[in-house]
């Protein structure tokens, strides 16, 4: 991989994707269509999707989607109609999505956290006839579609007629078999592979800040972030990997879905994420991506597993080690490092993460302190950056990562930083603009191409971009300070386990103050070992937490520039749940509805 850079612009030079087995699989003019079918005629008895509901082998996911496929198209639906998905990980979500792909229809998900009114609005905005629901979601599928409208949607439930009980059937939902059923009787041929300016999923976003926007991807940007994702980080082929994240997100759907699509990737469902450690375990998969809260849970694992097996100085001394490479920017390892990590190895094995050949995390900041823990025990966990409107844009490269990086850029990606800092992007990967609507927000990509993605960073001589914070929502203290508030929220963050989520409060204001969400499982272990006892509510206010987070930021202060230091905090007096008001189903923060609960709270600290 080679980059130039003129006036602050970095390209990397296009390759074809290679694989662990050395072949080149994504072709310009693929499809996700056509990927499906080449995966799947590759290893026909191979295990494709599995979950507690079902296990699909590669020969009958795709005997499912074809018959499905040629049901949807006779039942009505045309090249570029879209369906909605009201479905959590599981196979059938897959099933769904696939089909109506390779009908050359738009699938794309509905979080069932979400109200029936944004519901109905992202069917009308997406045009869509059909949710397709699981039967736990039946009654919120009903609801969006009344709030749809006149639109005159049906209601698809999975399962069998027989499982779609006769008050199902009786308020207007058919069968997922039905579908199939349909498609088998109706001998249509194969609706073709398409082009790859197709439009194939829609993601909605601005669930932080307000009317959603329906970015339009298509198969050229989702093949095109393929291709190079696996030309910086090789997929193997045939590995396993979990899908647990929300289906709406476009990090879930790539990391699992689409990479599974591409690469015959066996993929394991976890509907309950409660379960996710011990499906970690039985698993053992060989690629794993998950949001920065899931590697804190398991750093904290670590850690208990490490004093346990008595490898504290071990640890240590390959954690300095860790720290010495990104100081100096050499990476190699020497004997001695080798012989730490031969002895961290059952760590490893421990976390069930011991065959991963990647590790990457996305969607918010990640803690200096997690990805340094994670490389001194032998399994380094690499920053990613992109977003809704270019899906994949950097990665770190697993043979030289750059931990307070986001990573280069990825083939065929160019890059460039504009005179206010905010971050600028060019490529194959870009979306194909926003669904029409009353309130369709202006194209944030310029008329020389750019996408200006309102994210504020830098690049370094090295090609390393480093993302300092979110353009909107940068902090301009009273005095004239300029705050980038991910920079606080992650300090603090990464300074206790009781800590979950932390959104920073200074703008206008004469100083940086914190409104702290704290951490159910982190909660119930500190109450526990300090003889606590009460809920949430009373805990909150207990001077043992009030103590353990007076020392977190303290912490997180002696790692910060004196204006952007924490001066004051509120605890939240109950938990903080993805996709309820204060975060998305991803665990953005929803800084507008935060600001607004605890205004009076917040005011009281600058009293």
């Amino acid at each position: 991989m080679w980059a130039t850079s003129t006036k602050g612009c970095i390209m990397t030079e296009p390759k074809a994707s290679q694989t662990t087995d050395g072949d080149g699989r994504i072709r310009p003019e693929d499809t996700l269509g056509t990927l499906f079918l080449r995966s799947a005629a590759e290893d026909p008895t191979a295990v494709a999707l599995s979950g507690n509901s079902a296990t699909f082998t590669w020969q009958r996911y795709r005997e499912i989607t074809s018959s499905m496929a040629s049901g949807w198209r006779a039942l009505g639906l045309g090249p570029g109609d879209a369906v909605a998905l009201l479905i959590g990980p599981s196979p059938e979500f897959h099933l769904v999505d696939t089909s109506v792909l390779l009908a050359r229809g738009v699938p794309f998900s509905l979080s069932p956290e979400d109200p029936s009114d944004r519901h109905g609005l992202l069917l009308r905005l997406s045009g869509a006839r059909v949710i397709v629901t699981a039967p736990e979601h039946l009654k919120v599928a009903h609801a969006a579609a009344a709030d749809a409208g006149s639109l005159g949607i049906r209601v698809v439930l999975l399962g069998s007629s027989p499982a779609a009980s006769s008050a199902d059937t009786a308020s207007g939902a058919v069968s997922l078999e039905e579908v199939v059923q349909a498609g088998r009787a109706s001998q249509l041929p194969d609706a073709g592979p398409g082009d790859p300016e197709d439009i194939a999923t829609l993601i909605f976003t601005s669930g932080t800040t307000g009317t959603p926007k329906g970015v339009r991807l298509s198969h050229r940007a989702i093949v095109s972030s393929l291709a190079s994702t696996d030309a910086i980080a090789p997929i193997g082929v045939g590995g396993k990997v979990l899908s647990f994240l929300p289906t709406a997100h476009i990090a879930e759907r790539f990391m699992s879905h689409y990479q599974g699509l591409a690469f015959r990737l066996s993929i394991r469902s976890v509907a309950d994420p409660a379960t996710l450690y011990d499906e970690v375990l039985r698993v053992r998969p060989d690629r794993f991506f998950a949001v920065p809260r899931v590697y804190e849970k398991l750093a904290a694992t670590t850690h208990r597993l490490i004093e346990a097996a008595g490898l504290s100085a071990t640890f240590k001394a390959s954690l300095d080690h860790v720290r010495r490479e990104q100081e100096t920017g050499q990476h190699g390892s020497t004997d001695e490092q080798d012989q730490r990590l031969a002895l961290l190895a059952p760590i490893r094995a421990e976390l069930g993460l011991e065959r991963t050949e990647y590790r990457g995390v996305a969607t918010a900041p990640s803690s200096s302190d997690i990805l340094e823990l994670f490389s001194a025990i032998g399994l380094p966990v690499g920053n990613i950056w992109g977003m809704s409107e270019a899906i994949m844009c950097t990665m770190n490269p697993p043979e030289k990562l750059k931990l307070s990086s986001v990573g280069i850029l990825l083939d065929g990606v160019e890059g460039s930083i504009d005179a206010d800092g905010e971050i600028l992007i060019r490529g194959r990967n870009l979306y194909s603009g926003y669904l029409p609507g009353p309130d369709t927000p202006e194209d944030p990509v310029d008329e020389h191409g750019w996408l200006h993605t309102g994210d504020l960073g830098v690049i370094d001589e090295g090609g390393y971009l480093s993302v300092t914070g979110r353009k909107k929502d940068l902090m301009v203290t009273a005095t004239g300070a300029n705050i980038a508030p991910a920079q606080v929220e992650g300090a603090l963050v990464g300074a206790t386990d009781l800590v979950a989520h932390v959104m920073a409060v200074a703008d206008r204001r004469r100083f940086v103050t914190a409104v702290v969400g704290l951490d159910e499982d982190a909660l119930i272990e500190f109450a526990s070992v300090h003889g606590l006892e009460g809920g949430v509510a009373q805990l909150s206010r207990h001077p043992a937490v009030h103590q353990e987070i007076e020392r977190a930021v303290a912490e997180a202060n002696a790692h910060l520039p004196k204006a952007a230091r924490i001066r004051g905090f509120l605890v939240a007096d109950r938990l903080w749940q993805p996709g309820g008001p204060e975060i998305t189903p991803t665990m953005k923060l929803r800084r507008p509805a935060v600001l607004e609960e605890y205004a009076e709270q917040i005011d009281a600290l600058y009293r």
